[in-house]
């Protein structure tokens, strides 16, 4: 398989390390990997001037075009032209997969920026969904006491239960 990616990085990596232990690839002669996220107009290649669309060109049957955050127009034309597209966005499984990711880093970032102790840091995330639950996971280990701000109730409640103190708003915030 001949892989064209428009991305190097570590989320293009873990795109393809994806892909490749499911069957989404699967008698896939071409794949083109777009950015994540793909396109900020619906038009240009993320980081390019490249138009979008112009990834047609390049593809045949038989090919894949896997980008996040794909429009509907841009889907159709890829069924239109014969060759398949995925959208990752759109792939719960990936989205858990990038949410560690992203949890990975952005603890990176904090323990890299600070010359605290984890243990004497109290740290606010906004927000509870698939990033949040797993940055709060990776601070309590670190030993960091953590503050959720979310708006729903019942989540709250849970994090309340576990012992992580929680707040409606960052309004509410010392």
């Amino acid at each position: 398989m001949i892989i064209h990616s428009y991305e190097n990085s570590q989320r293009a990596d873990t795109c393809i390390d994806y892909l490749k232990s499911s069957d989404k690839i699967k008698n896939v002669k071409k794949l083109f990997l777009l950015p994540i996220p793909s396109s900020r107009d619906k038009r240009t290649i993320l980081g390019t001037t490249v138009n979008i669309f112009d990834v047609f060109d390049a593809a045949e049957p038989m090919s894949l075009i896997v980008g996040y955050g794909l429009s509907d127009e841009f889907l159709d034309a890829a069924e239109e032209c014969g060759c398949g597209a995925f959208d990752v966005s759109r792939d719960e499984d990936f989205l858990l997969e990038n949410a560690e990711l992203t949890a990975l880093a952005t603890l990176g970032i904090i323990l890299t920026s600070t010359k605290k102790s984890p243990v004497d840091t109290k740290i606010g995330v906004v927000g509870y969904g698939r990033i949040g639950k797993r940055l709060c996971r990776h601070l309590l280990f670190q030993g960091s006491r953590v503050r959720v701000y979310t708006s729903t109730e019942d989540i709250r409640l849970d994090l309340c239960e576990c012992g992580i103190e929680t707040l409606e708003s960052c309004a509410e915030a010392d």
